[in-house]
């Protein structure tokens, strides 16, 4: 398993087709992942959670991510990255967070 890998790649991608505004708060995420071990990250994959929620527990546990953002905006971050990583598939975009 490779989930490390997977998460880094979709937060590779979602900072590509972002406004530059956000690479601040990119780099945090690819830290807060960088941060765990492969092996506690694939051991929660193969207790049943998915890589986006993997994703979210990673980031609310974060202390650099939570002490500059709300639970709630981690959240909503989150949501927004697999959504880009879903509509990718239509073809490459830019987005903006508002």
């Amino acid at each position: 398993m490779d989930t490390k890998s997977t998460l880094l790649v979709i937060l590779h991608h979602a900072n590509e087709v972002t406004d530059h505004h956000l690479e601040g708060t990119f780099k945090l995420m690819k830290n807060a992942v960088q941060r765990v071990s492969s092996e506690e990250i694939d051991w929660h994959l193969m207790n049943g959670l998915s890589d986006e929620d993997i994703l979210l527990l990673l980031l609310l546990h974060d202390t650099d991510l939570s002490v500059q953002y709300r639970p709630s905006h981690i959240e909503e971050m989150v949501r927004f990255i697999v959504e880009l990583g879903n509509s990718y598939q239509l073809g490459p975009k830019t987005y903006t967070l508002h």
